[in-house]
């Protein structure tokens, strides 16, 4: 167990798992893919994270860390500089976009439910999306699925030799 309070930046970027089970959205997709976490995020920087809600944003902490939520967090193994500048630019840029070019990918939480992947709006993403797009860009991850759900991602990292888990947080 670890305190994501006390994650120094020396140790970012992490990528986030969530089982937080507050919203329909979230249910649907711990139900389609009987997964035990229905969301994904990035931590770049001490106490906050980079979230997929209903636009992309900054998130602080106390949003996910908090009853009824667990979290675990999965670090790059051997991540370069220039791969860690990729990353935060990437995220940036996105950050920098438009309300328009931020928002949630609702039509592709549809084709998610329903099996149909191809089922999405192209001009947007959900959580699960937006994290395989920054990881495509890093040596090694270029097979990684243009639309996966957490799920997919969780179970990827499992064996790519460049993942380890960081560790875990849980309410209870």
């Amino acid at each position: 167990m670890i305190n994501p309070y006390k994650i120094t930046k020396d140790k970012l970027p992490l990528i986030v798992l969530s089982d937080h089970s507050s919203g329909f959205v979230q249910w649907i997709i711990k139900w389609r893919t009987k997964a035990n976490y229905n969301h994904i995020m990035l931590m770049l920087d001490p106490g906050e994270f980079i979230s997929q809600g209903n636009t992309f944003s900054c998130t602080p902490l106390n949003r996910y860390v908090k009853e009824r939520s667990r979290l675990k967090f999965w670090k790059i193994k051997d991540l370069k500089g220039c791969e860690k500048n990729r990353i935060g630019q990437s995220v940036n840029k996105d950050l920098n976009g438009s309300w328009w070019s931020k928002r949630y990918d609702y039509l592709g939480i549809v084709g998610q439910a329903l099996g149909i992947l191809k089922i999405n709006s192209p001009s947007r993403m959900y959580c699960s999306e937006r994290v395989s797009k920054y990881l495509r860009k890093l040596n090694g991850f270029e097979d990684l699925p243009l639309h996966p759900s957490p799920k997919d991602l969780n179970e990827y990292f499992k064996t790519h030799p460049r993942m380890e888990v960081y560790g875990r947080w849980s309410a209870d």
